[in-house]
């Protein structure tokens, strides 16, 4: 048995590292392919034409001819503007065929391109460009289709992961809340007495002013983590950009700002609704058909994906989350929504685990961030790596 390694450099490169994952799970029902317009798009903007701000590279294995696992590389800075502030490494995008070695030889080479870029830390599956984005490794829960923008992968990953000698960085759970479980009217009453005690209130974006909330949402994020974190928020430039853009395909009554009654922004979720009902029918494949089909269905769809959930630091602990998702209540049950993914959370997150667990949330899949570090023997194989 041959294995190989081949940077992707082409576009057929590109193709093949696209269309080796469809193939992988191609009799797999639960499995809801990327788009393929946009990964190809972003893969060729990364890798062709150099538009990326960090060093970036991903490679494909081949056995016996035959493409048999991909990955992805690239840096961010970890906790920046802090003193401990640290260029590492992220991967994303692994698949592979059921072999140890195979893998192996992916992780080696990813040993070897971090080591070289002067990085002796690196973590996956992770996008450091949006980490809310199809983060860790599915460990738990393969009996359920993934929702919009998480992980689906193979049972057998985290064996490979641990055999490879990987650590768990973190723990990420995903929550199933049953909207017919909520005590809507004992809970809407709670809440507002936490409103009229904390002094704020809750409110839908507004589509007609979104520079003003982009700012608020970016202020939110700011003031609401520690230095600790790898990532630093995004600019409001890009949320803006995001709003906008994607404003044929958002809801702006899922998209949730708390406030003091003077006017600080204090909390921010956002909630989008489950398109992988849809992207299910398209194959991977948009087009304009596709594009048609999800505009008409978007009114159709039955869950929804609480993806993000941030309180400023002196507000936490005071209802404000819990307060946001009370707004949701009513305007699911108008559009048929069943029940409520809301996603993915730090296992250690106590206060957002508890917010959510006492509107009835239980734990249906458990995703692992592994991380490596270099210093530890790289991963070997019998088989001898050749650069294809």
């Amino acid at each position: 048995m041959m294995i190989t390694i081949k940077k992707i450099e082409t576009k057929r490169d590109i193709e093949r590292f696209i269309r080796f994952g469809e193939r992988l799970y191609r009799h797999d029902p639960l499995y809801i392919p990327l788009l393929r317009t946009d990964l190809r798009r972003d893969l060729f903007k990364q890798l062709l034409h150099g538009k990326y701000d960090q060093p970036v590279a991903a490679f494909l294995a081949v056995r016996d001819g035959k493409p048999a696992g991909r990955i992805w590389l690239t840096l961010f800075l970890a906790r920046p503007g802090t003193s401990t502030e640290k260029l590492q490494g992220a991967f994303n995008y692994f698949e592979c065929v059921d072999d140890q070695d195979v893998a192996n030889f992916l992780f080696g080479v990813a040993d070897e391109w971090f080591t070289a870029q002067g990085v002796d830390y690196y973590y996956g599956n992770v996008n450091p460009k949006d980490p809310d984005d199809s983060r860790g490794i599915l460990i738990d829960g393969f009996d359920v289709a993934p929702v919009t923008m998480c992980v689906y992968n193979k049972s057998y990953y985290k064996k490979i992961f641990d055999t490879a000698g990987f650590g768990m960085n973190e723990d990420f759970v995903s929550y199933r809340i049953a909207l017919d479980d909520i005590p809507y009217d004992r809970y809407r009453d709670t809440i507002d007495s936490l409103k009229q005690r904390f002094r704020f209130t809750v409110d839908s974006v507004d589509p007609n002013n979104v520079p003003k909330e982009a700012k608020d949402i970016i202020t939110c994020m700011e003031n609401s983590i520690g230095d600790d974190w790898d990532q630093r928020p995004p600019e409001p430039e890009k949320v803006y950009e995001l709003l906008d853009s994607w404003r044929r395909f958002l809801d702006f009554d899922y998209i949730k700002v708390a406030r003091t009654l003077e006017g600080e922004p204090i909390g921010f979720t956002m909630a989008v609704p489950n398109f992988n009902e849809i992207l299910a029918r398209l194959h991977g494949r948009l087009g304009l058909f596709g594009l048609l089909k999800l505009l008409y269905y978007k009114k159709r769809i039955t869950t929804v994906r609480a993806m993000i959930q941030t309180v400023t630091i002196p507000y936490q602990g005071k209802g404000v989350i819990n307060a946001m998702y009370a707004t949701y209540f009513d305007l699911f049950r108008k559009r048929g929504v069943s029940w409520v993914d809301a996603s993915t959370i730090g296992m250690t997150n106590y206060k957002s685990r508890n917010a959510i667990e006492k509107l009835g949330g239980k734990i249906y899949k458990v995703f692992r961030m592994y991380d490596r570090k270099l210093s530890v023997p790289a991963a070997t194989s019998t088989q001898t790596r050749q650069d294809a």
